[in-house]
């Protein structure tokens, strides 16, 4: 039987019993997630707390992979890393829940994990959702720390995207104190040099994939640093109402004006200079002009560079005769035939 479950269902995993969670925008219908690898559900433990749910992953019959168990075993060992909470995971397996996979034959090497709560960075950007300069610092700096203790580790996500980067910082759901601002998922391309390279690589998201990778499949410790700049840069951009409405949809960038001398690019480098300092335009500017994923700045820069600035601090204006040299060499590199979106 084919896993379509409806709100309200009854299923038990590992000896604990949940029901199916209700989309909350959709009444009548299963809260479900699609990605690139298969669907998320959402189950709700029936002696618990909404915050204690569960994601319930069902992959599609590609992605079905029995070496699933021991990559999840070893991910286990990065569950106390903040934000990858979904490390915690235990695979649905022939032998502990055969049942229940000769029920629905479509759970086989399922993993369930804890259901992060809260939107996605693709939903902020989707919404054109302006942000405050804290909470553009807040993320940025949140990401920045995720990728500074996994690089330590060696550990590398190998998709970060917009739509895999979930932030708890806006959920609606009370959330236990402590709780990290940002989350990663879909860690299961995840690289680790202890774990042995995925069957099936992917190549990298559009909009955050560096152009001149894009079609080898991401598998390394510095696959994230490219993605991870244009993330944090979108994050601080958000701040700027001129970034969010120069946005070019699901993404601040096309896909094709990656690593481009594109007006997007000279936009949000621009705005970055203006609006958090030189320091922060320059690792940005590094990032968009490198050779390879391992010339990029790593994250413990990002890191540096973003704890030293405040809240409430406001980068000093340019002298005008800099000012009038940098519009000079912006406008010079800019491409003349793009009409805005």
């Amino acid at each position: 039987m084919t896993f379509q479950p409806n709100p309200g269902d009854g299923i038990v995993v590992n000896g604990t019993a949940y029901t199916v969670g209700q989309h909350p925008a959709a009444p009548g219908v299963a809260y479900a997630q699609a990605g690139r690898q298969g669907i998320v559900y959402q189950l709700i433990p029936v002696d618990g707390e909404l915050h204690e749910a569960k994601a319930l992953k069902v992959f599609f019959p590609k992605f079905r992979i029995p070496a699933m168990v021991y990559q999840s075993e070893h991910m286990g060992n990065y569950r106390e890393i903040p934000g990858l909470q979904v490390s915690s995971r235990e695979v649905l397996t022939p032998e502990r829940n055969g049942d229940l996979i000769a029920e629905y034959p479509d759970l086989l090497y399922a993993v369930i994990m804890p259901w992060i709560h809260g939107c996605t960075w693709f939903d902020v950007i989707s919404d054109q959702r302006n942000l405050g300069r804290s909470e553009s610092l807040m993320l940025a700096k949140a990401l920045a720390a995720i990728g500074s203790s996994m690089e330590q580790r060696g550990l590398a996500h190998c998709d970060l995207s917009a739509p895999n980067v979930m932030l708890p910082f806006f959920s609606e759901v009370k959330l236990p104190e402590g709780a990290a601002a940002v989350e990663l998922v879909d860690v299961e391309q995840m690289y680790s040099p202890k774990m042995d390279r995925p069957d099936v690589l992917l190549a990298g998201s559009p909009g955050y994939a560096a152009h001149r990778t894009v079609h080898s499949g991401l598998w390394s410790s510095y696959a994230d640093r490219f993605a991870g700049a244009v993330i944090i840069a979108e994050m601080l951009g958000w701040s700027d109402p001129a970034i969010v409405n120069r946005a070019w949809g699901e993404s601040y960038f096309d896909q094709h004006e990656m690593q481009t001398p594109c007006e997007r690019y000279f936009l949000l480098k621009k705005s970055l200079g203006q609006r958090w300092g030189t320091r922060i335009s320059d690792l940005f500017g590094r990032t968009w002009d490198s050779q390879d994923l391992s010339s990029c700045p790593t994250f413990g820069e990002w890191l540096i560079a973003l704890s030293s600035l405040s809240e409430e601090e406001v980068v000093e204006e340019v002298p005008a005769a800099a000012a009038a040299a940098t519009a000079h060499d912006d406008h010079s590199d800019e491409p003349r035939s793009e009409t805005s979106q």
